[in-house]
């Protein structure tokens, strides 16, 4: 296969001979097999095909990303408020297990005494 590549035309004003010498000078013939041509449209068919599925992705990637930081923010969120349920829990725990609310309890309400040391078997 040839293809013809003209660099470009001169206007010559003169002798119709030196136009058509430097047209000749100016024009290359560039021989090119059909493998070659093939293997180099190949070639740039691969690349175009590569910076498209890098381009989706790289969108791909960046929607996912948005998506998870979406859920970590909600997962956060969570987080605090059971951190501060938790923190109330241990509060109100503390106060039932106080020792002295126990034994006022069980003086009063059910009527228990503390043993002496002689009662004790």
């Amino acid at each position: 296969m040839k293809i013809l590549y003209s660099i470009g035309r001169m206007m010559a004003f003169g002798a119709g001979e030196q136009a058509v010498s430097v047209n000749r000078s100016i024009s290359t013939t560039l021989n090119l097999s059909w493998a070659d041509f093939f293997r180099k449209r190949m070639f740039v068919s691969i690349l175009t095909l590569s910076l498209l599925f890098s381009a989706f992705g790289v969108i791909y990637v960046k929607d996912v990303n948005r998506r998870l930081m979406g859920n970590l923010q909600t997962l956060q969120t969570s987080s605090a408020t059971l951190h501060n349920s938790w923190s109330q829990l241990l509060l109100e725990k503390s106060t039932w297990d106080n020792q002295a609310r126990i034994q006022t309890i069980a003086e009063h309400k059910l009527g228990m005494i503390a043993p002496k040391s002689r009662v004790l078997l």
